[in-house]
């Protein structure tokens, strides 16, 4: 399933001119925003209006440049799309048959369709281009107030082309991206170099992909030396019988245990982070009573006593799916430590080493790794190493990780230190209420002050 954004009208006013690509301009008075979008007054078919170009390494997408457009394709989902310069004329090229899409760029007014490329956009300085979303899942501050003040609004997919009056729908062919089918979160993250050819953004995205790289590999080699390697098992807990009409989405109370398949891409990062990921192997697993989800590989129903045994060399645990209402509280939270203190024999139970990836929540029930792990794996992958060799980072806090027995302290959940993590009260209205200035740049790179 690919996700995607849709460009919706485009504002055509005054020049802008970048010392290098042209960009838009976003200036806010209040609650008034304008822009002024990086548009040429005379084209000059002679002149390189992309100075700044981006290398793809590892993702499944590719950018050719010319002087007064680009190519990006999709080679994924196969999809070609011609960019052309805001003021210079519609190149030949855009009419060929293979073109999935034109448009003028930067764009400056755009639906997005997944709350994961919310980062992307920010991270660049287009957040306030986001006109249309499907779905409100963020802990952003200034994109709750774009969404309080309606600059922003909510309306979902299966609506858009019906309801979405008054912003004057340009093109009805999304711009597909294929993150979701990379297998690795270095290729994953570099889509954001997708996003920026078409707000001509490709100078600021590049350096920070190639940052993340670098610091992914760095502290990869560093954590590779370890003469003990620690085990981990990621596991996922459904509270209840989830139906559907397609039984591949069909989940059964209890425990699941996934396989090290590549699409799930949390084997990639264990074993970056120097940690053996039990996954590697659910042939072990004892099945007579689970049921089987994909024949061979992942299961779901299994027993309490299937997962001590399956586990019982297990030092750390990844508790992948806990959720709870905003307004839950202490009892939610503690009801997933009564959960697997039922699993007492495994190591880490018995040493209160289990984990989620919950420590910050946004008001719709969501994470902040779902919206940013991927823009910013090389955080992630610290957070793991947090877990499994904290000696070898004393000062580091986590970014998206916490410890599910440390959630709790002298029986009541802990909002204290850490405000917006699972369980813990979380509104829309006080996010917003944070945000002072439209304009800023509000994506949280990691407490380490990583740029």
């Amino acid at each position: 399933m690919n996700n995607w954004i849709v460009l919706l009208s485009l504002l055509i006013c005054s020049q802008h001119t970048a010392n290098g690509n042209y960009l838009n301009e976003w200036s806010v008075q209040g609650n008034q925003v304008s822009v002024n979008p990086g548009t040429v007054t005379k084209c000059d078919p002679t002149m390189d209006y992309f100075p700044y170009k981006a290398t793809v390494n590892f993702a499944k997408f590719k950018i050719e440049y010319f002087k007064t457009y680009k190519v990006v394709t999709n080679t994924q989902a196969n999809l070609k799309y011609v960019l052309y310069q805001s003021g210079c004329p519609k190149p030949p090229a855009a009419d060929a048959n293979d073109v999935a899409g034109a448009f003028q760029i930067p764009l400056s007014r755009v639906y997005v369709d997944s709350s994961t490329y919310f980062g992307d956009l920010e991270l660049m300085g287009e957040r306030l281009a986001i006109r249309l979303v499907n779905g409100e899942y963020t802990d952003n501050p200034c994109m709750w107030r774009q969404l309080d003040s309606k600059w922003t609004v909510n309306l979902p997919y299966g609506e858009l082309w019906t309801s979405a009056s008054g912003f004057d729908l340009e093109n009805q062919n999304p711009i597909v991206v294929s993150d979701i089918y990379e297998t690795t979160y270095y290729a994953a993250n570099e889509w954001i170099k997708f996003f920026a050819a078409f707000f001509n953004r490709e100078m600021s995205v590049q350096s920070f992909a190639d940052a993340v790289r670098q610091r992914w590999v760095c502290n990869s080699k560093a954590v590779q030396t370890q003469s003990v390697q620690k085990k981990m098992l990621f596991l996922y807990y459904w509270t209840t019988f989830y139906n559907n009409s397609n039984p591949a989405w069909i989940t059964y109370k209890g425990w699941e245990v996934k396989s090290c398949k590549e699409e799930y891409r949390y084997c990639e990062l264990f074993q970056a982070a120097g940690v053996i990921p039990i996954n590697n192997d659910t042939s072990t697993l004892p099945v007579a009573n689970a049921v089987t989800k994909i024949a061979g590989q992942d299961y779901q129903a299994v027993p309490d006593q299937s997962i001590i045994q399956y586990a019982k060399e297990a030092d750390i645990i990844l508790f992948m799916n806990p959720w709870c209402d905003p307004t839950a509280g202490t009892q939610c939270v503690q009801g997933f430590i009564d959960i697997f203190n039922k699993l007492s024999g495994i190591p880490a139970v018995n040493n209160k080493q289990v984990f989620h990836l919950s420590r910050v929540t946004d008001p719709m029930g969501g994470t902040k790794e779902e919206s940013e792990g991927q823009l910013q794996p090389d955080a992630l992958l610290k957070d793991i190493i947090k877990m499994a060799y904290p000696r070898l980072l004393p000062n580091y806090q986590f970014t998206f990780a916490l410890n599910l027995y440390d959630s709790i302290k002298n029986g009541n959940l802990d909002c204290t230190s850490t405000p917006y993590a699972l369980g813990c009260p979380v509104s829309g209205s006080a996010l917003a209420a944070q945000c002072n200035n439209l304009t800023h740049v509000y994506v949280s790179l990691g407490p380490d002050g990583r740029p």
